[in-house]
C-alpha cells in the first residue's frame, strides 16, 4: 500500500474518532439517568420557564423521553391546586410594601418602578417581596404578552395528554421559602435596579439555552451582579441537593421519570448531574 494512501486512510480514522469523541462530550439539554440499580433510564431537562414564541421549541429528543417514562416532574406540580392556591396567596402581602420600607427606600423603589417597568410603588403596594423581585423576569421578554410561553407548562401539557404520572421535585412553600432567604426586599430593590443589565444578559441565557450550551447558561445566571455566593446557596445549591438526594431518587425508585428544572440547576460541583453521579447514577447527554 503506497504511503500516502495509508495517512489518507489513517486521516479518515483519526476524523471519525474526533468526531465521535466530539459527540460523546457534547453538552445537551437532556441528559439520561440509569445505572445504581434503576431498571428503566430516567431523564433530566433543562427548561427556560418564561420564553417567546419565536424562540420556542420542544425538542424531538426531549418528545420522545416524556413518552418513553412513567412519570413527568417539574420543580412544582402546578396540576395541584393546593400548590396552586398557595402560590396564589404568597404572590400578595398582609403588610404593605411601603410600610417595610424606609421613604427612602420607598421613593427609590417607585422610581425604579416607573422608569423601567412600566408601573409605580401603589400598584404594587399589596404585592409580596418574591412577587416584586419577580417583575425583573420582565427584562427577560421582549415580545408582546400574547407571544409568551410557558416552558415547564407546554411541557406539562404534553405529559398530561399522554396520561403520565404528573409530579413537583418540591412544595411551593419551600420554594417560597427559598425566595425569601435568598432576597431581601432591599435586595430586591437593588436586583430591580439592574433591570437594563439583566436585559442583556438574558439575551445571551436564550442564546445558550437554544444551543444547549449549559455550561455556559450555567456561567451567565451565576453572574454575581444578580445572584451571590449567598443567593447561589439558597436558590440552587440547596435545592439541589434536595432535589439529588430526596426527591429524585425516591421519585425514580417508583418508575422512569422525565425531571424538567431551570437550566441553572444542571451544571457545576453543586449542580444536580453531578450530585447524582456522586451516588452511583450514571448521567450522560442525550445527543
Amino acid at each position: 500500500m503506497k504511503l500516502t494512501k495509508k495517512i489518507a486512510i489513517l486521516g479518515t480514522a483519526i476524523f471519525f474518532s474526533l468526531q465521535s469523541f466530539a459527540q460523546s462530550t457534547k453538552e445537551s439539554s437532556l441528559w439520561k439517568i440509569s445505572g445504581n440499580g434503576l431498571t428503566k433510564p430516567s431523564y433530566v431537562t433543562a427548561t427556560f420557564h418564561t420564553i417567546c414564541a419565536e424562540h420556542f421549541n420542544i425538542p424531538e429528543k426531549v418528545k420522545k423521553a416524556i413518552q418513553e417514562t412513567d412519570q413527568f416532574t417539574l420543580e412544582i406540580n402546578y396540576t395541584d391546586p393546593a400548590e396552586m392556591a398557595y402560590m396564589q396567596k404568597m404572590m400578595a402581602s398582609e403588610k404593605s410594601l411601603s410600610a417595610q420600607l424606609t421613604p427612602a427606600q420607598a421613593q427609590q423603589l417607585d422610581s425604579i418602578l416607573q422608569a423601567s417597568y412600566n408601573t409605580n410603588l401603589k400598584a404594587v403596594e399589596t404585592y409580596s417581596p418574591q412577587a416584586v423581585y419577580a417583575l425583573i423576569g420582565k427584562k427577560a421578554i421582549d415580545c408582546d404578552p400574547s407571544q409568551i410561553k410557558y416552558y415547564d407548562v407546554e411541557l406539562l401539557k404534553l405529559a398530561a395528554a399522554q396520561k403520565k404520572k404528573l409530579g413537583g421535585l418540591e412544595t411551593a412553600k419551600a420554594q417560597f421559602d427559598y425566595i425569601g432567604k435568598a432576597y431581601s426586599l432591599e435586595e430586591g430593590i437593588k436586583q430591580l435596579a439592574a433591570g437594563d443589565a439583566y436585559a442583556v444578559i438574558a439575551k445571551e441565557m436564550l442564546t445558550a439555552f437554544k444551543t444547549e450550551n449549559m455550561t455556559e447558561l450555567d456561567r451567565l445566571c451565576k453572574d454575581r451582579r444578580f445572584m451571590s455566593i449567598e443567593q447561589q446557596r439558597w436558590m440552587l445549591d440547596e435545592r439541589n441537593k434536595d432535589w439529588a438526594y430526596s426527591s429524585m431518587p425516591n421519585m425514580m425508585k417508583e418508575g422512569s421519570a422525565v425531571f424538567a428544572m431551570g437550566g441553572a440547576h444542571l451544571m457545576g460541583q453543586s449542580g444536580v448531574l453531578e450530585l447524582l453521579r456522586k451516588q452511583g447514577y450514571e448521567v450522560t447527554p442525550v445527543n
